[in-house]
């Protein structure tokens, strides 16, 4: 037996993976997708979302910004 998915695998690190995870668990049930979650760094989610999945992410990227623990104690 065969069985077959259709899907674009998406690699990133591992914070803004539990942030796709996060958008398609906060989704409506018609609105969710993510396919597989694969592993630590990789998940499958569905191909006519990857574009606008992509524009989330780096709106995401562009509002947050991170600061090292080591940065705070040098201020």
């Amino acid at each position: 037996m065969v069985s077959a998915v259709h899907g674009v695998m998406l690699t990133t690190d591992v914070p803004i993976k539990q942030y796709v995870l996060h958008l398609d668990a906060i989704a409506p049930a018609e609105g969710k997708f993510v396919i597989a979650d694969l592993d630590e760094r990789r998940v499958l989610i569905q191909p006519e979302r990857a574009e606008q999945v992509k524009r989330e992410i780096e709106r995401y990227q562009q509002t947050t910004q991170y600061v090292a623990p080591n940065a705070m104690s040098k201020q």
